[in-house]
């Protein structure tokens, strides 16, 4: 896969999320997307709740780990937000 089709395919997950309602405690749709794109890439995951993981290829336990850790879960629109938090658009 080369380096556009990778960065166009991860412009569309970061619009489905943006647009995939995930309040802290209520983020199970976009950790089922995020699971999908995952596992749809050749990625293995595991999952405990709505936290995914994966772990590379050539993982060894016997040597230091790194640990690349987000959250998908956003903060509730307020009333005065001057755009829909959820309809993602590109700028620039």
């Amino acid at each position: 896969m080369t380096t556009q089709q990778l960065t166009l395919d991860a412009i569309t997950l970061l619009k489905r999320l943006i647009a995939t309602p995930s309040v802290s405690r209520k983020e199970d749709a976009a950790a089922d997307k995020l699971e999908l794109f995952m596992k749809s890439h050749g990625l293995g995951t595991t999952r405990e709740a709505n936290n995914i993981w994966s772990t590379a290829e050539h993982f060894d336990p016997s040597k230091p780990t790194l640990l690349l850790n987000a959250h998908i879960d956003t903060v509730a629109p307020a009333a005065t937000w001057t755009r829909d938090p959820y309809s993602p658009t590109l700028e620039g």
